[in-house]
C-alpha cells in the first residue's frame, strides 16, 4: 500500500482548505476533471485591502475593561517536553440531525450551544461572570467570488467575550454568543496581536483556550483511501474541537491539551 503524509504548521493548518485539497486529489485519482480554482492570492489582496479602522473602534468598545484569567502557568517538571500535547476523543450521545432541530427550536446555531457550554464552564472554572475564549472563524464568508474553494490558510482566530450575570440562564447565554458572532462577522479578519495588543497594550494573551466548530467534514472515498492518524499541536494549552458527523449522525468532541497542563 501507500502511505501519504501530509506534515503541516499548524498555523497553515485550515480545515476547510484542507478537504478542499483532498477533495481534489480525490477527483484527479478518478480521473474526473477539477473545478475552476480560486488562488489564494485573491484572498491575500481583498485582507490586505480592508481599512482596520472601524475594526479597531468595534474592538475597543467590545473588549473594554476586560481582565484575561488565564490558566495557572505549570511547575517546568525534570526532561518533560512543555509543547508535548494530547487528545482525548469521545462522541456525545444523542442525534445529530436531532440536535440542529432542537437549536432551530431555541433560534440558535449548534456553535453558540457549545460556546454557551464553553462560557458556563470556564465561569465555574475562573470564578468569573466575564469569560472571555478564542473562536476560530473560516473567513470564507467574505464577498469574495469562490472564497469557499480556496486552498490556502483563511481562518482566523478572534476572541469571544461572554459577560453575564451570575442569574443569568442558558438560553440568555445562548443569545449573548449569537450577538457576539453575528457582530464579529464584518471584523473577522481583524489580526488578533493588534487587537491584543490595542487592548492590553504589552500583547499579551487575551485567552488561552479555543473552540472550534468543524463546519466541513472530509468524505473520502473508501475505494481509494483511509485516514490512518490525525494528530497535532495546535499551540494552545487547552482546545476543545467540535466535529459533526452527518453520515454517522452524531457529534464527536476532541480535546487537545498541553501535558504540561
Amino acid at each position: 500500500r501507500t502511505l501519504l503524509l501530509l506534515s503541516i504548521h499548524h498555523a497553515l493548518y485550515d480545515g476547510e482548505g484542507i478537504t478542499q485539497l483532498l477533495q481534489e486529489l480525490q477527483l484527479l485519482l478518478s480521473s474526473q476533471e477539477l473545478p475552476a480554482s480560486t488562488p489564494f492570492r485573491n484572498f491575500i489582496d481583498y485582507m490586505t485591502s480592508v481599512d482596520y479602522g472601524s475594526s479597531d473602534e468595534y474592538w475597543d468598545q467590545y473588549m473594554s475593561g476586560v481582565s484575561p484569567t488565564l490558566l495557572p502557568t505549570p511547575e517546568p517538571a525534570a526532561n518533560a517536553d512543555d509543547s508535548a500535547s494530547q487528545q482525548i476523543h469521545m462522541s456525545l450521545d444523542g442525534s445529530f440531525v436531532s440536535f440542529k432541530q432542537q437549536c432551530k427550536d431555541l433560534s440558535v446555531t449548534p456553535l453558540n450551544i457549545f460556546h454557551a457550554a464553553w462560557a458556563r464552564l470556564l465561569s465555574i472554572y475562573t470564578d468569573s461572570s466575564d469569560v472571555c475564549f478564542g473562536n476560530v472563524f473560516s473567513c470564507r464568508t467574505i464577498p469574495l467570488e469562490g472564497a469557499d474553494r480556496i486552498v490556502g490558510p483563511c481562518f482566523n482566530t478572534l476572541p469571544i467575550r461572554i459577560k453575564s450575570s451570575s442569574t443569568a440562564t442558558n438560553s440568555e447565554i445562548m443569545k449573548l454568543s449569537q450577538k457576539s458572532n453575528n457582530d464579529i462577522l464584518p471584523h473577522q479578519l481583524s489580526p488578533l496581536r493588534r487587537i491584543q495588543r490595542r487592548v492590553l497594550g504589552d500583547g499579551s494573551r487575551l485567552f488561552d483556550t479555543l473552540v472550534i466548530f468543524q463546519n466541513r467534514k472530509t468524505d473520502l472515498d473508501p475505494n481509494i483511501w483511509e485516514i490512518l492518524q490525525d494528530e497535532g499541536n495546535m499551540g494552545f494549552p487547552l482546545i476543545c474541537e467540535i466535529i459533526p458527523h452527518e453520515s454517522a449522525d452524531n457529534i464527536q468532541i476532541c480535546l487537545h491539551f498541553q501535558v504540561s497542563y
